[in-house]
């Protein structure tokens, strides 16, 4: 892809991204239920994403050298999202995991007919999302 800005050359890395990551546990619901009610989900998804770590991923992918700064929780959703983060070549140098500290998470639930949110990573059953 071009850019339409130079990208000076001979740094360790073009973009670093400070600020959060999360992790995703994307439920699809056939539709949106009534209050007070319950309904079953139809698909569930655990992707890797938060705003600064998706960028970071998504430049990488460009072609970009990236590196992420940020906290990541000691739980299994910190755990994750890191790997899922190194998986992608992004630079976890400045990144550190903090122990007894949870990651934060989301719980998205789109109605199936409106399904569009993927986030960029590596899902559970270890595929990438663009």
């Amino acid at each position: 892809m071009r850019f339409p800005l130079p990208v000076p050359g001979g740094r360790d890395f073009d973009v670093v991204g400070f600020g959060l990551n999360a992790v995703d546990h994307l439920i699809v619901v056939p539709e949106y239920p009534a209050f007070d009610t319950k309904i079953r989900f139809t698909e569930y998804e655990k992707s890797a994403g938060g705003q600064t770590a998706s960028a970071m991923v998504s430049l990488q992918r460009l072609g970009l050298k990236t590196a992420y700064a940020g906290r990541f929780g000691s739980d299994e959703d910190g755990r994750f999202g890191l790997r899922a983060i190194e998986y992608e070549g992004v630079n976890l140098d400045f990144a550190e995991m903090i122990d007894g500290a949870d990651n934060q998470v989301g719980y998205p639930w789109p109605r199936a007919a409106y399904r569009r949110t993927r986030s960029a990573g590596v899902c559970s059953d270890g595929s990438r999302r663009a």
